[in-house]
């Protein structure tokens, strides 16, 4: 009794260190794609053979709005008190970078976010209609609807299920993965792995119940598929999918051998009329169960199609674009030029608007020391006679920036400025090297790994429907 009792004893630990090997891996080896180059735009960068008019009318054609672009800006801020406007460190000539590549080949247009799939549209315009180089430089957000997804339908499966802890330990780590890998094709894969789960229900507890599992066709198929579609994402995704298969089979063990040493201590034993073979593993209920899985998968297929992706390759080759870099002296970056942002603005508008109540001889600078304040002279009547009282017209505060970025949302034109202030206000502009949509390829693999998941579910049901089956 002492060696079983040990013999189990070392099972156990050894499928529960197993167990925490393969989460540990799927949670530290992820891959999240939420690097976005510009907060809430889209950079489009277009030969400077095509007319920025011409650019335009396409990308307004097409749906887009409120695009920033060089033709459209103006100064943001004039005062009435001055003569002329001073362009205080050239900012404002500073500020047209951003509508170039380094070597001045491209004209750049920044896009809101929202108009995603719209620029797309235009983008394919430009290089079938117009035969212009052109291309969007963007990366990928994570895709929300992956993980959601996944958990809505490991919930409504595993309240469905007669023996839950069967199912909601073992799928566990396919929902894992998916918030390890926010991607379509994965949240697909997950989707099919836990309905092999949901179909193997029915046979745990039953003799023979794993080799029933093992040689049943419709279990292996949806199993194997699921697989493949993880696959079929990336070199990683696979050996990531494959510590999540190895996680979900040790808690399945793990699950049998407790139960196992359960009966083994118990004075009583029942066991159940029919063998797993004797079950079969898609009834009527499964069926709509299975009809059910086609619901998630199809979302999951539409919500890639509308993601935008399917954007021609550019043909631009690498260039060097405007991009917020993290440390300024990166030796990536190169013999940096660096682009007014922010903050920059900030002293400009300050010297722009304090200009009419200074000397004359004041020395301008390039940074505006918090708290610095600009009077003027009044004088009051009193009681007592005239007297002189100080009056403060600005003060360089947090007030003062707030202001200047609420009139920024005033203006009948889309300013440059707003793009710098949707970024980081201590960050810096330089130009990079542009990280181009090179996607396409995966792309089409993406969407054929989901046309194959959505393909299983229903194909099944043809099958069993027009098929010759043994139903009980």
């Amino acid at each position: 009794m002492k060696v079983l009792e040990s013999d189990f004893s070392v099972k156990y630990v050894s499928l529960l260190i197993l167990i925490m090997l393969c989460t540990v891996c799927i949670v530290v080896f992820r891959t999240i794609p939420v690097s976005r180059i510009w907060n809430g735009y889209k950079v489009l960068y277009v030969d400077k053979s095509m007319a920025e008019d011409a650019v335009l009318d396409c990308l307004y054609a097409a749906g887009c709005v409120d695009v920033i672009a060089l033709s459209l800006q103006k100064t943001p801020i004039t005062t009435p008190f001055s003569a002329f406007q001073k362009d205080y460190g050239s900012y404002l000539k500073n500020r047209l970078g951003y509508f170039s590549d380094k070597e001045n080949a491209y004209s750049l247009f920044y896009i809101p976010d929202q108009y995603e799939r719209q620029a797309g549209s235009a983008l394919k315009t430009l290089t079938r209609n117009f035969h212009v180089r052109a291309g969007i430089d963007s990366e990928t957000a994570i895709p929300y609807i992956v993980p959601v997804i996944t958990v809505a339908l490991y919930i409504i499966l595993g309240l469905s299920c007669s023996n839950r802890r069967y199912f909601f330990l073992p799928a566990f780590f396919p929902v894992v993965l998916s918030f390890s890998m926010p991607f379509y094709t994965v949240a697909a894969g997950a989707c099919l792995f836990m309905f092999s789960l949901y179909l193997a229900n029915r046979l745990w507890g039953r003799k023979s119940d794993v080799m029933a599992l093992v040689r049943n066709t419709e279990a292996d198929i949806i199993l194997v598929s699921a697989f493949i579609v993880l696959c079929g994402q990336s070199v990683k995704c696979a050996l990531l999918s494959f510590c999540s298969v190895c996680a979900s089979i040790s808690v399945l063990v793990l699950l049998k051998l407790t139960s196992a040493h359960n009966d083994s201590r118990s004075s009583f034993k029942y066991t159940l009329i029919f063998s797993a073979y004797q079950v079969p593993v898609i009834n009527k209920k499964n069926m709509r169960v299975l009809l059910f899985m086609s619901i998630p998968i199809s979302v999951l297929m539409i919500s890639f199609l509308l993601s935008a992706k399917f954007m021609p390759k550019s043909s631009a080759g690498r260039i060097e674009l405007p991009a917020p870099v993290r440390n300024a002296g990166d030796d990536s970056i190169g013999n940096a030029v660096f682009l007014p942002v922010m903050n920059d603005y900030f002293c400009w508008a300050w010297n722009t608007l304090t200009y009419p109540y200074r000397s004359v001889n004041y020395a301008w600078s390039e940074t505006v020391t918090e708290g610095d304040s600009v009077h003027i002279s009044q004088f009051v009547q009193k009681d007592s006679g005239i007297q002189e009282k100080d009056k403060v017209l600005y003060s360089y505060d947090s007030d003062f920036r707030k202001q200047l970025e609420k009139d920024l949302l005033g203006l009948d034109y889309p300013a440059v400025e707003i793009l710098m202030d949707k970024q980081l206000h201590s960050g810096t502009v330089a130009y990079t090297v542009s990280m181009q949509n090179e996607s396409s390829g995966r792309d089409i693999v993406s969407l054929v790994m989901l046309v194959v998941a959505l393909a299983v579910p229903l194909l099944l049901c043809l099958s069993y429907n027009y098929g010759v089956k043994c139903r009980i």
